[in-house]
């Protein structure tokens, strides 16, 4: 019934959650079960009071310690610690029980509602990351039904334990079970898929929390439910427990409570897979959960007239029915629109201190009581007055819940800021109301809004005589896009609309029911009208020769409005030409229509465009929108702009922004040619453009497939070029005291664009490996490894030498040290020259052109055979320096060798 709702991409985490809870709430069932009939046989119902106190004193005090206890384990896997933690004490207490110390009974009661409220809160927390909250209305139902069905199972388990031994066999078991849930837990939240760590956050103490908790009305309402309820299920749970102490023998306990409880939990799930779902979506979240304190109030009130114990049995019905169901799946939703590290914290407060800070109002109150010797029928009537003012309170948290979408539709920036579910009816309720605002931003947002949410249907025709132009124009093209026909009357009523922008916008729905309307609108004097129709008519094959030439002119020499009508019009009609038409808007001037055109072109996707496309990746006001058009283009166009990246004759401008736009395709083949194509481009800026545009691509999906094999060539090869370029540098720099004549300034900036240029290569090598081990953060390390303080150099090498292993970690080492590596040539067994030489025939034309000077100033006549192996194949300029510097040394040489003969 639930298991249908999952989508693939929620299925894992829905599972791993449905089994972690289940687990556990089999565990804690027994665990329960155990408890109350070990605590009920050996002390008398009256200590209930004393241990819910005791149980909330040392929940909050765990609470606090929480970082000292859990701090030093690994962020994420809490849950799964505090669940093996579980299993360890339980079984310990197994170990105890044999005692039959009433002493050792009244510590295992604190313990099981120690860990409970410990484990639980964190595991919703630990969920509530996961999801959205249209997700979560979809899910919870499901993963709370694995707490539900793991209640049943615990409580069949404990039945059947109870008629094979005492109760102490089902603290074993329920130990088993904790162990198991701790083994299935998953971290709680997903790895960051960013290389660089966010910046820690100021660190949050208790007066913070709870001073932000109570300055925002909608989570201090919230906190003061969670309070309220657990007054109300605290006060029912002494009243069940003090009649059955009553009622039965200390020898039945086992039997009766493992019976009473499979009883409620085979009720509670029922209530979760029949009704939970629809209520919440049906009455939303707050409706939903008033039910609970109403049947409470009405069944304690029944109670507290009658004093009939079926009355006192039902209360407790609806309690086990509808806590662990609709109460927990409601007050989890709650949470949800809270995001980020924020929820986390507020939400542990809220429920630890809610929880066990009612417990222990109610262990009070039932004290008191008890001291004034008043009996069951008083406890009913406080039950009635706390679930009465629980009802009350989640009534009235409807206003605040809904504030929170106020808040994010005015793009108000909060840490409560909600993340959109699909609209229940308050919340529909609320988008309305907000359509008559005076404020056309968030008339235009809510429009927006309901538009996204496939709700177009309920925005009322009358919308069209909002005064703002741009409303009314959103209007109608919402209207248009989703096939309405309400509105066709009132929008004959805008034909005479004193803005020409919405006339032309009227043309189209006036022409879906009269094609005489094109016609019409020739006539009218706004050029931005007439042109709509010249479009209109075109499309629909009715535009005579003289029009179709009239738009064409107004394409070339039309004003920036007129162009803007056209691409819009083009944009809703196939009209004749339509891509030669776009693609022509899209090359003149004017920002507004070249952005029409472009959403034009995403509209109706194809290849005739990715030329204009890629010509206008040089406007920067553009380049955003100029990709997404080429990522609609889909794979074909990909192939293409792989094909210009691979061209060194492109043209540059154009060029270097081609590895980020491949990037934006966001798919495998994108980062195979991106990958395909560093290890041949010769340009540093391309370079590390594709080198961004993949660490990019690897941040935004870490299961992005990278070739294995190509990215250990790309890392190879980046290695022994720092390497090659470290030994050039290395010889350049020590034959000076050989030949003092050849320090000139040109020598000195190719030592230093050398020294450039390896350092350079030296972060493409991190950035390589950073592409194959995406949890590690090594830009960071190699930033760390250019830094003037001693002891963060020290650290980065460590990292490497600890990260990066067999000879590539050698050669990076070698790197980083400066000694020599088996990776590059011994620098003895080359001469100076030599290395010149090596320098002049290289692919970098800006090393090659300074190689070039400087042996033209140093009169290198050695090198006269390498540069004229360089020539062919070089860009004009550099051809230029070389034949002068050619002709120069090769006078020189002849000259030598005449006076030599």
């Amino acid at each position: 019934m639930l298991l249908p709702s999952l989508r693939d991409d929620e299925r894992p985490d829905a599972l791993k959650a449905f089994a972690t809870l289940f687990s556990c709430m089999t565990g804690f069932a027994l665990l329960e079960t155990a408890r109350d009939a070990l605590f009920l046989s050996s002390l008398p119902a009256s200590r209930l009071a004393a241990a819910y106190l005791v149980i909330a004193f040392v929940t909050l005090t765990l609470t606090r310690l929480d970082k000292v206890l859990f701090g030093r384990f690994a962020a994420g896997n809490e849950l799964r610690f505090s669940l093996f933690f579980a299993a360890v004490v339980t079984w310990l207490f197994w170990a105890l029980a044999a005692t039959a110390d009433a002493r050792v009974f009244f510590a295992l009661y604190i313990w099981t509602g120690v860990v409970a409220t410990l484990v639980i809160v964190r595991f919703w927390t630990a969920l509530g990351t996961r999801f959205t909250v249209d997700q979560a209305k979809r899910l919870f139902a499901f993963v709370g039904s694995g707490s539900v069905l793991g209640a049943i199972v615990g409580s069949l388990t404990a039945r059947l334990l109870s008629e094979l031994g005492p109760p102490q066999t089902m603290l074993f078991f329920a130990a088993a079970a904790f162990f198991v849930s701790a083994l299935i837990a998953r971290p709680s939240a997903r790895p960051a898929p960013t290389i660089k760590p966010p910046e820690p956050r100021q660190s949050w103490g208790a007066h913070d929390v709870v001073e932000l908790v109570w300055s925002r009305a909608y989570l201090r309402r919230v906190a003061i439910v969670v309070l309220t309820a657990s007054v109300t299920f605290t006060l029912i749970d002494f009243l069940f427990k003090s009649t059955v102490d009553r009622l039965v023998s200390p020898d039945n306990m086992g039997e009766v409570f493992s019976s009473i409880y499979l009883g409620l939990h085979l009720l509670s799930l029922v209530v979760q897979l029949a009704a939970v779902s629809r209520l919440v979506r049906r009455f939303g979240v707050n409706h939903a959960q008033a039910i609970v304190p109403l049947l409470l109030a009405l069944g304690a009130g029944a109670f507290a007239l009658s004093g009939a114990l079926y009355f006192a049995l039902a209360v407790k019905v609806i309690d086990g029915g509808l806590r662990h169901s609709l109460y927990r799946t409601t007050i989890e939703l709650l949470f949800v629109p809270v995001t980020g590290e924020l929820r986390a914290r507020i939400k542990t407060f809220i429920d630890v201190l809610g929880q066990r800070g009612g417990q222990a109002l109610a262990s009070l109150a039932i004290l008191a009581m008890l001291s004034l010797n008043l009996g069951d029928g008083a406890v009913a009537v406080v039950v009635v007055t706390t679930a009465l003012s629980w009802l009350y309170l989640v009534l009235a948290l409807r206003k605040d819940y809904l504030n929170v979408f106020r808040e994010t539709l005015g793009e108000e920036i909060t840490e409560t800021r909600v993340r959109f579910p699909a609209l229940d009816l308050a919340s529909m309720e609320t988008l309305l109301q907000t359509l008559s605002d005076s404020n056309d931003r968030r008339v235009l947002a809510a429009i927006d809004l309901l538009g996204e949410q496939g709700k177009a249907h309920v925005i009322p025709a009358l919308i069209l005589y909002h005064p703002s132009t741009s409303v009314v124009l959103r209007a109608l093209r919402l209207f248009r896009t989703a096939s309405r026909r309400d509105f066709l009357q009132i929008a004959e009523r805008l034909v005479d609309h004193p803005d020409e922008n919405v006339r032309a916008a009227i043309l189209p729905v006036r022409a879906s029911v009269d094609g005489s309307a094109w016609e019409a609108g020739l006539s009218d004097p706004a050029p931005v009208v007439h042109a709509t129709s010249l479009v209109g008519l075109s499309a629909a094959g009715r535009a005579t020769d003289a029009q179709r030439m009239e738009l064409d002119s107004l394409v070339d020499e039309g004003t920036e409005a007129t162009r803007t009508a056209i691409a819009v019009a083009l944009h809703e009609n196939a009209a004749v030409g339509r891509a030669q038409l776009l693609d022509r808007l899209a090359r003149k001037p004017g920002l507004e229509p070249r952005r029409r055109a472009l959403e034009a072109m995403r509209a109706n996707p194809s290849l005739e465009f990715v030329d204009t496309l890629v010509s206008l990746l040089t406007e920067r006001e553009l380049r955003d929108e100029v990709r997404e058009s080429l990522v609609a283009m889909g794979p074909e166009a990909l192939l293409q702009l792989g094909r210009a990246l691979k061209d060194f004759d492109f043209d540059y401008a154009a060029r270097r922004r081609l590895p980020k736009t491949i990037g934006s395709f966001m798919s495998d083949d994108a980062a195979r040619i991106l990958l395909e194509c560093l290890p041949e481009e010769i340009d540093g800026l391309v370079r590390f453009k594709i080198l961004s545009a993949l660490g990019q691509m690897r941040r935004q999906r870490p299961e992005l497939e990278l070739d294995e094999t190509t990215l250990e060539r790309g890392i190879d090869g980046s290695v022994a070029a720092a390497m090659k370029l470290s030994a050039w540098r290395k010889t350049l720099e020590q034959r000076l005291d050989r030949d003092p004549a050849r320090e000139t300034k040109a020598q000195a900036v190719l030592i230093g664009l050398l020294k450039h240029k390896q350092l350079h290569a030296l972060e493409r090598v991190f950035r390589l490996v950073n592409l194959w081990q995406p949890n590690e953060d090594l830009p960071r390390i190699f930033r760390g490894l250019q830094s003037s303080d001693p002891q963060t150099l020290s650290s980065s090498r460590e990292l490497v030498e600890n990260l990066v292993t067999g000879a590539r970690r050698d050669a990076l080492l070698s790197l980083i040290d400066e000694l020599d590596s088996g990776w590059r040539e011994k620098r003895d067994e080359r001469s100076y020259y030599q290395v010149l030489g090596e320098l002049v025939q290289c692919r970098s034309e800006t090393l090659s052109a300074l190689a070039v000077h400087h042996a033209g100033e140093i009169g290198a006549i050695e090198l006269v055979d390498d540069l004229r192996a360089a020539q062919p194949g070089l860009s004009i300029r550099h051809a230029v320096v070389i034949d002068q510097v050619l002709s120069r040394l090769s006078a020189t040489r002849e000259k030598e060798a005449h006076d030599a003969g």
